[in-house]
């Protein structure tokens, strides 16, 4: 997700359905408190540091 992969890339990149990775993600994103996607993502950003995406 860091990298800006769509739900279709990341389940290829695993061999799961796109739709499993959007529930995946759905709960992680409940589970922060994020209200969205882009959100979620920002606050993985701040928890990992920035080097650790930008790689």
């Amino acid at each position: 997700m860091l990298a800006g992969r769509t739900y279709r890339e990341i389940g290829d990149a695993i061999y799961i359905s796109p739709r499993t990775v959007e529930h995946h993600v759905a709960r992680i994103r409940r589970r922060l408190g994020a209200s969205s996607r882009s959100e979620l993502i920002s606050r993985m950003r701040i928890a990992l540091g920035e080097e650790s995406w930008t790689s």
